[in-house]
């Protein structure tokens, strides 16, 4: 009854024991096989999502250091503001993308909520 029948017992869904270690090996290998496939995937993308910060991080660290503050004037200083929104903008549009392949209506709403869309820009 149950399981566990006896060998030979015509039971359709007999299946010997010797059988399954040879399955639960072959399972437990591809499995643990894909796990690591994907962490190390995770881990490129992961790098490469780091570079990406970086650089926009250094972007704005330069523009800080270059660009004068508002007492040279506030045209430059309106210049160096919408550079690092952009910069920032356009980080948030890439991720937005690649989550959906495109960027919703909504998104946009919270970029400008955010402030880093102007109306002018929204429409």
């Amino acid at each position: 009854s149950g399981l566990h029948r006896q060998e030979g017992s015509g039971d359709v869904f007999y299946l010997p024991w010797g059988l399954l270690g040879i399955l639960v090996g072959l399972t437990t290998f591809f499995l643990c096989f894909y796990t690591n496939h994907c962490f190390s995937r995770y881990m490129k993308l992961y790098g490469y999502v780091r570079d990406l910060l970086q650089q926009v991080s250094e972007l704005v660290q330069e523009l800080r250091l270059r660009i004068p503050n508002a007492e040279k004037g506030p045209k430059i200083e309106g210049a160096r503001r919408t550079i690092m929104r952009y910069a920032v903008l356009s980080i948030y549009l890439f991720f937005f993308y690649m989550s959906n392949k495109e960027v919703s209506d909504k998104e946009f709403l919270t970029l400008h909520s955010n402030r880093l869309l102007k109306d002018d820009e929204l429409s």
